[in-house]
């Protein structure tokens, strides 16, 4: 009876050990850039098209173009929260807004007035929920109420190196599980200390894109948390427009190349939910795993005490 009931512990502690993690979903939006030729000459125009993916590379799905009132419109700065859901700015020439977007129509409703002479490129709710975003033109970053739509506080200007940093309408910015802040600028990945405004480089990539000469143009930075990975996300739109992936040694690979291919992007960005780290759940069918060798252990072990007070009846008789 001891060793039966010893591999069905051991079985009931193998599926704990093999309970996997449900796969992080990343939504993204690419924006029109020099194609069709009534997008050229602005860094980005509508239509822009909402995206989502898993982590692990599949189901990537072409959601539609984001439209606010029925007419579509440029978006940049995806945010993703639990509470708050899906976020992005509105790009318009005197200013930018804050949206929320329905993460399966595409269909933008505004969140309070237009924040003029803003140029917001990235966003990202924190592990507490606040709503950070990169405004280009300024060089700041800031909080935004992800209720009102309005900027909460005071605006903190990038540096890097003691010095005023430039950010180009291709940046983003992500945190990480552990709290640590990061932005895309360009073809450069940094941290942030958001405190301060100080910027420290992490990675300068040298890679030629595909089919030109030039280096990456990362406008969408995001981790995939909660992740089966440390994996960082990139979207990429000089040449092709492509996800790429950075494993933890910074090694980048194509995760989806030439994505929605039937126009080229002028911008774009990523975004996920990002939670602080947790006890992994077992999954349905690790739980019911759970629950059946749980049900068989308490079975034989009933079973071993009816044969025990048989053999006692007999002894007794």
């Amino acid at each position: 009876m001891k060793n039966t009931a010893g591999c069905l512990c051991t079985l009931v502690l193998t599926c704990f050990a093999l309970a996997g993690h449900a796969h992080a979903t990343i939504f993204g939006v690419k924006s029109c850039g020099s194609s069709p030729p009534q997008c050229g000459a602005v860094p980005s125009a509508a239509p822009a098209q909402l995206f989502s993916f898993q982590e692990d590379g599949s189901l990537f799905t072409e959601i539609g173009a984001v439209q606010l009132n029925g007419q579509n419109i440029d978006v940049d700065g995806l945010a993703l929260s639990p509470i708050h859901g899906l976020a992005g700015f509105e790009l318009q020439a005197t200013g930018s807004r804050l949206l929320t977007i329905n993460p399966m129509t595409a269909v933008a409703t505004a969140v309070g007035p237009l924040l003029g002479s803003r140029d917001i490129r990235g966003a990202v709710f924190d592990l507490t929920g606040i709503l950070w975003v990169l405004d280009a033109a300024a060089d700041v970053v800031l909080q935004i109420d992800p209720l009102t739509g309005e900027a909460v506080g005071t605006q903190t200007s990038l540096t890097f190196g003691g010095m005023p940093f430039d950010l180009t309408t291709g940046t983003d910015i992500t945190v990480s599980q552990d709290g640590t802040f990061f932005i895309s600028n360009s073809n450069t990945i940094l941290t942030l200390d958001i405190g301060s405004g100080g910027l420290t480089l992490l990675h300068t990539e040298t890679a030629v894109e595909p089919g030109t000469t030039a280096n990456p143009f990362y406008t969408g930075l995001a981790f995939a948390i909660p992740s089966i990975s440390s994996n960082l996300f990139t979207y990429e739109v000089n040449g092709f427009d492509d996800i790429y992936v950075y494993d933890v040694g910074l090694n980048r690979a194509v995760l989806f190349g030439n994505i929605l291919s039937s126009f080229n992007a002028g911008r774009g960005d990523l975004a996920s939910v990002v939670t602080a780290p947790t006890t992994p759940i077992p999954e349905p069918n690790t739980i019911l795993l759970l629950s059946i060798g749980l049900v068989v252990l308490l079975a034989w072990r009933g079973w071993q005490r009816t044969l025990g007070s048989l053999d006692a009846a007999e002894r007794s008789a």
